[in-house]
């Protein structure tokens, strides 16, 4: 879920280094990190509340794990966020 949603960001170089910069840099000209924003600031107060809520989920899920999904041990990620679906 996460390599999806840093690929729609343009930020799989962040992982992989060099050798992903260009489709990054490709990526990141549709900005989709900023699209995604400006969904979640538009959304309707009753949809901002089921987002937030399946957020809430989707970190108690991973907390409950025994150990976290193998891309967020590369980076140290713990959160998710809202951003993140909407990426995803």
């Amino acid at each position: 879920m996460d390599l999806l949603r840093r690929n729609s960001a343009g930020e799989i170089a962040s992982l992989f280094g060099v050798l992903a910069l260009k489709h990054d840099k490709s990526i990141r000209l549709h900005r989709f990190r900023e699209r995604a924003r400006t969904i979640i600031n538009s959304l309707p107060n009753n949809q901002r509340v089921l987002l937030e809520a399946y957020t809430q989920g989707v970190n108690q899920g991973l907390m409950s794990l025994g150990t976290q999904p193998f891309e967020y041990l590369l980076y140290n990620k713990s959160l998710y966020s809202g951003m993140n679906k909407i990426l995803f």
